[in-house]
């Protein structure tokens, strides 16, 4: 009988330890807060910056990379021009001068959404964090204009804007440095609410201060 009464103290002992360990699991979570991220419905590409001078805010003059690219292989070679006057060179290099400080996105969108620049920071080449940038002025190339044109912020579903964005002057590039700097610029933007980060490197070159005489 004692040993009995004790098998029976060892079953139920056993039977708590189980008890006791399968109460420990917790349900699953039912907050919706819970879930997968939402997804953007558009893919941003960062693709230039330039630190350069103030321009008045003008958009750049130039066709995006990938467009100047297309128009330049699809169109034949020009004949050979005649050399232009002294005067009209020096005015097209004058024009030359002021490159506006800006960025450039690439926006693909996979169906209609309303896009953003939320902030511009940058960091210099130890990871330091040097400041934020004030993006304005949002335009739009335009093949029909063969020109960047003002834009609402809007891309219609299916297509791909190329747009560039009027930055603030950065007050930690000098005019003249003894060596070339690279930067890293963080943008973050908003499509249709959701937050897509982008990053990038610019580089400026040495531009060393002219030796009085």
């Amino acid at each position: 009988m004692p040993r009995a009464i004790g098998y029976l103290a060892l079953a139920l002992a056993l039977a708590g330890a189980c008890t006791k360990a399968t109460s420990t699991k917790e349900p699953p979570s039912n907050d919706p807060g819970v879930g997968p991220r939402p997804v953007a419905a558009a893919k941003i590409s960062l693709t230039s910056v330039a630190f350069a001078d103030d321009c008045g805010g003008q958009p750049p003059a130039n066709a995006p990379a990938k467009t100047a690219a297309a128009a330049e292989s699809s169109e034949p070679a020009p004949k050979p021009a005649r050399a232009a006057p002294a005067a009209a060179i020096a005015a097209k290099e004058a024009s030359r001068r002021c490159e506006q400080t800006s960025m450039q996105l690439s926006i693909a969108a996979a169906s209609d959404v309303d896009v953003r620049v939320t902030s511009v920071e940058v960091l210099d080449e130890s990871g330091k964090s040097l400041g934020t940038l004030v993006s304005s002025k949002p335009t739009r190339w335009s093949d029909a204009q063969a020109a960047y044109q003002p834009w609402d912020g809007k891309v219609v579903s299916g297509q791909t804007a190329l747009v560039s964005y009027v930055l603030s002057q950065p007050s930690f590039v000098s005019s003249y440095d003894e060596r070339d700097r690279t930067y890293t610029v963080k943008v973050v933007t908003s499509v249709g609410g959701v937050e897509q980060p982008l990053q990038t490197t610019v580089m400026v070159v040495a531009r060393p201060a002219p030796v009085p005489t």
